[in-house]
């Protein structure tokens, strides 16, 4: 998984690659901003690989989790943290739902 800025000091891009071989129903991502609640949630397809956070406060340090979903069964998140307006890449999620 590979978040990065998109030019905007307010979003952050999000791709990964699909999980193989399970019978994946969607993706879930999360963010909040480092160390802070509330999370925010955003449910996709499981053709998406890709996705915009926006409305994201410039210069703030968030983290991002991305969870392959199964029905209601979620795997383990893939998950780092980056600054807007900086580059960060997320090591691949190969996590298998159970």
């Amino acid at each position: 998984m590979t978040p990065s800025t998109t030019g905007a000091s307010s979003q952050v891009a999000i791709s990964w690659s699909a999980v193989a071989g399970n019978v994946v129903t969607g993706y879930r991502v999360t963010w909040s901003p480092t160390g802070d609640s509330p999370t925010q949630t955003l449910d996709v397809a499981s053709t998406v690989t890709t996705t915009i956070v926006s409305s994201l406060t410039p210069g703030q340090t968030y983290t991002f989790e991305v969870r392959a979903k199964s029905g209601s069964v979620l795997s383990s998140p893939a998950s780092s943290s980056t600054t807007t307006g900086s580059l960060l890449i997320l090591k691949e999620h190969t996590n298998r739902l159970v």
